[in-house]
Parts: C-alpha cells; sequence; structure tokens
C-alpha cells in the first residue's frame, strides 16, 4: 500500500490541488516523507515474510535466527538514522520486543543444532554475526550435546570397515574420528540462487551426502521442523476445501491419505 502510494504522489497532489473537494486530503512533504520511511522500515518485515511464509520456499528452522537478526539490524538501523521522532520510538519498542522473543531461542539446543548444520553457517556464524564468546560457546556446546545424545546406528558394512582398518594402518592414522568434527572442519558451501521449485540447497547437500550418515539423519530431523506455522495453517485451509458438505463421511484416515497424496504431488511437481 505505501510503495503503492509513493508512486502515486505526483498524480495525488495534482489531483487534490486542482479538485476543491479533495484539497483537505492533499498530504504535505512532512507526511509523504513519513510514508517513505515507514515504507523503508516495514520493508526488512515484509521480505521476510514473503521469505518464510511462501508455499514453495519451504523455509525450515535453520533460517529462524538468520531473519531475526536481519529483522533486528534493519530496527537498530532506524532508531540510530535521521527518521521522525516517533519512527525511531516505534522501532524501539520493535526492538526490546524482538529481544524478549530471540532470547528464549537459549531455552532449546534445536535453533543452535539446526544453526550448525547448515552448511553455509556451521559455527562460523555465530562469530562472523558478531556473537559474544559466551553465547557462541554455549550454542557450541548445546549441539555437541545434542550430537553425543544422538543414536548412531549407520555403520560401514564389515568389509568395508576391514579395508579401512588397512588403510588407516598402512598411513599410521588413527581410525578415530568424529563425523561432526569432519563435517565442520570442511569449507562453508557457497551461497546459490535456487531455481524456482528447487530444494533448498542445504536439503541437496544432506541428500547427497555419505561420508557422514549418522549427521545426514540428525539434519534432516531438525531440518523437518519449519520456521513457522504457516505450512500446517495452509494444511487446514486445504482441508476445509477438501471436505464440502457432500463429503462428510469420509473417516479421518482417508482424509490423513489424500492430504499426504497432494502433498507428495506437490513435491514431484516440483522436480
Amino acid at each position: 500500500m505505501l510503495t503503492r502510494a509513493s508512486l502515486l504522489q505526483v498524480p495525488y497532489n495534482s489531483v487534490c490541488s486542482t479538485i476543491s473537494e479533495l484539497q483537505e486530503f492533499q498530504l504535505s512533504d512532512l507526511e509523504w516523507t513519513r510514508i517513505s520511511q515507514v515504507k523503508s522500515m516495514l520493508l526488512k518485515f515484509w521480505e521476510t515474510t514473503i521469505e518464510l511464509s511462501a508455499s514453495q520456499s519451504h523455509a525450515t528452522i535453520n533460517t529462524a535466527i538468520v531473519h531475526y537478526n536481519l529483522i533486528m539490524d534493519s530496527l537498530e538501523d532506524v532508531e540510530s538514522s535521521d527518521y521522525l521522532a516517533e519512527l525511531k520510538r516505534a522501532a524501539r519498542r520493535g526492538l526490546q520486543k524482538l529481544q524478549r522473543y530471540y532470547c528464549k531461542v537459549d531455552n532449546t539446543h534445536i535453533y543452535a543444532v539446526a544453526t550448525a548444520l547448515d552448511p553455509h553457517m556451521k559455527f562460523t556464524w555465530w562469530r562472523t554475526s558478531g556473537w559474544e564468546q559466551e553465547y557462541q560457546n554455549m550454542s557450541q556446546r548445546m549441539v555437541r550435546d545434542a550430537w553425543g545424545d544422538f543414536p548412531k546406528s549407520v555403520t560401514m558394512e564389515s568389509e568395508a570397515n576391514e579395508e579401512l582398518r588397512r588403510l588407516y594402518s598402512l598411513y599410521n592414522t588413527s581410525d578415530e574420528h568424529d563425523e561432526l568434527d569432519d563435517y565442520l572442519q570442511e569449507r562453508l558451501r557457497v551461497p546459490m540462487l535456487r531455481k524456482k521449485g528447487q530444494k533448498a540447497p542445504e536439503f541437496l547437500y544432506w541428500e547427497a551426502q555419505s561420508q557422514w550418515p549418522n549427521l545426514a539423519r540428525m539434519a534432516a530431523q531438525y531440518f523437518a521442523v519449519p520456521v513457522t506455522s504457516t505450512p500446517s495453517e495452509r494444511c487446514f485451509s486445504q482441508t476445509r476445501l477438501l471436505l464440502p458438505y457432500t463429503r462428510n463421511r469420509l473417516s479421518p484416515e482417508t482424509i490423513q491419505r489424500l492430504m499426504l497424496l497432494d502433498s507428495w504431488t506437490s513435491f514431484n511437481s516440483e522436480e
């Protein structure tokens, strides 16, 4: 709405100034400035909403903290800018509310693990984002604790193990290694543009990952968590369309199967 208003500023002013009945609706330069600044302040909210709520984006929990930081950074920029005083106060109030929720991510290890298992971020992201060392250490500890508790059920075949032991002996190398440590030592993945309908790069990375099978299983569990409740809300909306009054005898099991079939079909069509 505000973007459209800015585009129509010149014709709007012209109409209001030439028609006497509309002169009382003419906006002052200060009001147009306020419109421009409000639009700029809300831009990051709009971009985040589009990205996290789009039906084809499948945004997952690993992006939560990233977007939180982007929004908070944009509000801090407004607060330290030459914006109108009331907008700076609004930005300050917004920051206070976001920080109240942002602190709650420390109450669970899910956000830390999902961030670390994103091959574009790993442990490096906390450092490059300016987190204090105390919080970096706490987040890394959460990841290692979760990995320590994760059941390691995928093992190599005995023949492969025997061959590996022979190679370790040949190169005088210890066969004691940890999937998480090996993964963290790998270089960060370079962000790539995502084609329409294509899976997120982090999904493609772990699907193709065979050298760390247990870590890939762990990543699949955490990346299955959506970053917002939008997908479940969309599911309820689709169910309402599936069940008109003429189909009110469908069993819960049939409804579930139809919803799953529709979801799986949409995934296949994207590929």
